[in-house]
């Protein structure tokens, strides 16, 4: 099912519409995955908070909203990635599933995000905003799977993964007694970056000023230096024509 007619789907069942999982975007799929079972008061029965009881009638209750979830949770899941959930009997299991697949807590889903952090390189070209959510998204996902980086080494690592535009910046912040929070650091670097954009649209502005003035004047040079040649051609001419009554020119 393409996103369009999923859209489409959703708007019509009169459901939440959120894009469904696939081999790229679990992390956000689980965000809203999980705000879409909160909604609907199903989140307790896919943590595990809510177990199913021993009486006969409070399971029959736990089974259909436990089915409602474990629905929920199918409807958005691409048809490429069902197949992980076929053999689940309820929906803590489907989600644990899923868990297990797209979040490896190994060796090396840990050494790719520390790689990310630890090389992340901006360039001048690229937009900060989007530098800063790749860096922390890469710190966030590290810290659910149980490692923490130091405030301190947090800050440093960011702030070298600046451009070397950025050098001054850098030196002004290091020469402080204490390092800004990594989410204060955040902030003075989005800031850093407004400011510069502004003042290179300042720039941008002042030089396109003065290339106009420039192309005016050298217009309004050449309009000057064309009248004084128009003038000067007409008083030789009427110099060198003579006069039909007198026969002298000049007049």
């Amino acid at each position: 099912i393409s996103k369009r007619n999923w859209n489409n789907f959703s708007n019509r069942a009169g459901v939440i519409c959120i894009e469904p999982l696939n081999a790229e975007n679990y992390d956000t799929w689980k965000l809203h995955m999980c705000a879409v079972l909160i909604k609907n008061d199903l989140w307790a029965y896919v943590n595990g908070n809510i177990e199913c009881p021993d009486d006969a009638a409070g399971a029959v209750l736990w089974k259909t909203n436990d089915q409602k979830a474990c629905a929920d949770i199918m409807l958005a899941i691409s048809p490429a990635e069902l197949n992980l959930i076929a053999e689940c009997s309820n929906s803590r299991k489907m989600w644990q599933k899923l868990q297990a697949t797209f979040e490896s807590k190994g060796p090396a889903r840990k050494a790719t995000l520390l790689k990310r952090v630890a090389l992340s390189r901006m360039k001048d070209t690229d937009l900060v905003r989007n530098h800063l959510n790749d860096f922390f998204d890469a710190v966030a996902k590290l810290k659910e799977i149980g490692v923490e980086i130091g405030d301190d080494l947090l800050a440093i690592l960011l702030l070298y993964s600046l451009p070397d535009s950025y050098e001054t910046f850098r030196c002004a912040l290091e020469t402080r007694d204490d390092l800004p929070k990594p989410d204060i650091l955040r902030v003075k670097i989005l800031e850093e970056w407004e400011s510069r954009k502004a003042k290179n649209n300042r720039t941008e502005s002042d030089a396109l000023y003065v290339k106009n003035m420039q192309k005016s004047n050298a217009n309004n040079k050449n309009k000057n230096s064309n009248e004084r040649y128009s003038g000067e051609k007409r008083v030789e001419q009427k110099r060198t024509f003579c006069c039909f009554k007198c026969g002298k020119s000049g007049h």
